[in-house]
């Protein structure tokens, strides 16, 4: 997306240092961007661009909620895993170390779950499907989501810089999410 794009909200000149939507915290979890996550993929002889974008002024926690509902497959098997290991190294019977892990693990799913549903519903996505072989510069859906991600770490940066007060951060990211529609 060209600055064109977002019209009078994008400022050439750096303003006053303004303080951040999101406090600074550890964004292992919740991730690096406020605004959602690109994943690209590979299978095979093709690659998987996924645009995720939250509404917009999502909190932290329930950014972070999502990142864990997101990876819900990969812990929900480790914690399964490890609850089976420590059952059956502990003697106890087949039945119980099978049925145990598997009813605390998808407690946790089902709870993940749950506290996500309502956001998850206004969640706008957008997945594009490559052909390798193909020339990737003339693929104009992905040059779109790629646009689109630009255009919202350069809107993460500038808030971070001072560039742009919370409200524009805010605008930009609502204009962003209405062109995932």
């Amino acid at each position: 997306m060209s600055d064109t794009t977002f019209g009078p909200l994008r400022r050439s000149q750096p303003t006053a240092p303004v303080a951040a939507v999101h406090p600074r915290r550890p964004h292992r979890l919740a991730g690096p961007d406020s605004w959602g996550m690109m994943r690209v993929g590979y299978a095979r002889h093709w690659a998987q661009y996924r645009l995720i974008i939250y509404p917009p002024g999502i909190p932290y926690e329930q950014r972070l909620r999502l990142r864990i509902w997101y990876a819900a497959p990969i812990w929900g098997s480790a914690v399964g895993l490890v609850l089976w290991t420590v059952l059956a190294g502990a003697g106890v019977g087949v039945v119980w170390s099978i049925s145990v892990p598997a009813l605390i693990t998808a407690a946790a799913v089902v709870w993940s779950e749950r506290t996500t549903h309502q956001v998850r519903r206004r969640i706008h996505h957008r997945t594009v499907w490559l052909d390798l072989t193909a020339d990737p510069l003339t693929s104009v859906p992905r040059n779109h989501l790629l646009d689109i991600v630009d255009a919202l770490r350069r809107n993460d940066a500038d808030l971070r810089n001072g560039r742009i007060n919370p409200a524009q951060h805010e605008a930009i990211w609502a204009r962003c999410y209405d062109q995932l529609i």
